[in-house]
């Protein structure tokens, strides 16, 4: 009797090792990873005992929250801020349109879109959001809104910078 209760609280220790020397980490990243990063990290926190606590932020933001403290312990960011920090000559990178436009100015240089087999599109919808019982000059400018940014205007505007309006 003695041996298998040495042997339970052997098999106890064991098990606890993991979570005494668990760290919960700090990751910062990009939202549009979000959706195969959680899954991910509920295997790797299951599997190492460590937990993830993450935060999402827009690509643009990622930069500012990263050198604010506490700090992060890992960040997934655009593969442009690596490709402007890079001194390899001919390095080359996959990113949306919209994030090479934002770094040009910084060196970097749109070849073009990929082939349409080989693209990739992200889909948004504008719809109003006013809440109840909202005045009716708020809805009839929330309206507006919606008609301006669906305009010729507004989408010349959104072309400019790798922005394209959805086709039917």
């Amino acid at each position: 009797m003695n041996a298998l209760r040495v042997a339970a609280l052997a098999l106890a220790a064991l098990l606890a090792v993991p979570a005494a020397n668990a760290t919960e980490l700090r990751l910062l990243s990009a939202g549009a990873v979000e959706l195969g990063l959680m899954p991910a990290l509920a295997d790797f926190e299951r599997e190492s005992g460590h937990a993830v606590r993450v935060e999402f932020a827009a690509a643009p933001a990622l930069a500012g929250r990263f050198q604010t403290p506490p700090g992060y312990d890992a960040v997934i960011a655009s593969v442009m801020k690596h490709l402007l920090a890079s001194s390899r000559p001919g390095e080359f990178g996959l990113g949306a349109i919209t994030e090479i436009v934002l770094v040009k100015d910084q060196g970097l240089k749109l070849v073009g879109p990929l082939p349409a087999g080989a693209q990739n599109y992200t889909s948004y919808l504008a719809s109003a959001a006013a809440p109840p019982g909202a005045d009716a000059a708020r809805s009839t400018a929330a309206a507006a809104l919606l008609r301006f940014l669906d305009s010729p205007k507004a989408r010349r505007i959104f072309a400019d910078v790798g922005i394209e309006a959805a086709t039917p």
